[in-house]
């Protein structure tokens, strides 16, 4: 969480918008809108998780079961899974899900062994060689920020407990909350406006998530990356 409560955000945009009170479903839906947008852009640390799941060789007549691993709901991105012992971490190797009936082939589809490569098809892997024991597989993936579920009238959340919003992202939240409901009540000056504000903030988040100061030193270039270059979008034209 970050600076602010969610009330503290939700109260911050309607003095931003000079205190009216009559845009509350769209300030709602703007903060919902925003935290989802701003998670879609980069992977940021506060996204990522790592744990295990437990595969079991159960016998013949079980091969599917047995290669599954069930993902979280709120999923992203995979970047690597392994299988843990004791003594070793074993990489899986990731095929792309167009490419995984070729690459396995009809034949060996069933086959028992050590697993070596998975496939991803939304919130489900799929291992290869299908196990022959158990193992433990180490996920390191990314996920959506909680979702902010609002109640019927789309006016207040259904429930401010369960809201877990963006690591200090406040700012960013706020800013593009305004363009949502300035685009909404049709004022495109204040719009854009805000949302210049938003972009500049983006990419000084970016610069800081991609960049560790000592971790970076490992790299064969000294090159600090580049920031997006973020366009601007154009509501409508401004008179």
């Amino acid at each position: 969480m970050g600076l602010l409560t969610f009330s503290e955000m939700q109260s911050q945009v309607r003095s931003m918008l000079g205190g009216r009170a009559d845009q509350d479903s769209a300030i709602m839906r703007g903060l919902q809108f925003a935290q989802w947008r701003i998670a879609n852009i980069f992977s940021f640390e506060e996204l990522f998780v790592e744990d295990t799941s437990t595969v079991n060789n159960t016998g013949a007549g079980n091969e599917l079961t047995d290669a599954t691993i069930t993902l979280a709901d709120n999923i992203r991105k995979v970047y690597a899974l392994s299988i843990v012992e004791s003594t070793r971490i074993v990489p899986l190797i990731g095929i792309p899900s167009i490419e995984w009936e070729k690459f396995v082939g009809a034949t060996e589809i069933y086959s028992r062994a050590e697993p070596t490569n998975f496939v991803i098809r939304y919130k489900t892997v799929t291992l290869w060689r299908v196990p022959d024991a158990t193992y433990t597989i180490r996920k390191v993936y990314t996920v959506w920020p909680t979702e902010i579920v609002l109640n019927a009238e789309k006016t207040e959340p259904s429930t401010i407990t369960a809201i877990t919003l963006l690591d200090h992202k406040d700012e960013m939240i706020i800013e593009y909350a305004l363009v949502y409901v300035y685009k909404t009540v049709g004022n495109l000056d204040k719009a854009n406006y805000h949302f210049t504000v938003y972009k500049d903030m983006l990419a000084e988040a970016g610069v800081s998530d991609k960049i560790a100061p000592t971790i970076s030193q490992s790299s064969t270039s000294n090159t600090v990356p580049k920031t997006t270059d973020y366009l601007i979008p154009t509501f409508g034209r401004s008179k």
